[in-house]
């Protein structure tokens, strides 16, 4: 699995919905890395699939856990959240 083998890392899988715009897609990524970026997480990948469900939703992937599914609507909202906990995994992990 990708994020075990890069645990500092984040990875973002995208499941874009029937109904998701291009210009929606064009912007998922971009807004993603911002909010990322601003809670001190750099190093991304994304990974994208095209579904057959009308909405779209995204997870964020550490080497601890899935965070998510989180439609479009709330998707930035949890990334803070997913952050400082895949931040204090990370710090128990060194501390055994």
């Amino acid at each position: 699995m990708w994020v075990v083998d890069h645990p500092e890392r984040v990875a973002v899988s995208v499941h874009l919905g029937t109904q998701t715009t291009d210009n929606i897609i064009q912007n998922i990524e971009p807004l993603l890395r911002e909010h990322f970026e601003a809670n001190g997480v750099t190093d991304l990948a994304f990974f994208w699939e095209r579904g057959t469900a009308a909405g779209t939703t995204l997870a964020y992937h550490t080497d601890h856990y899935v965070y998510g599914p989180f439609g479009l609507n709330n998707a930035l909202d949890n990334v803070a959240e997913a952050v400082r906990q895949n931040r204090f995994d990370r710090e128990v992990a060194l501390n055994r």
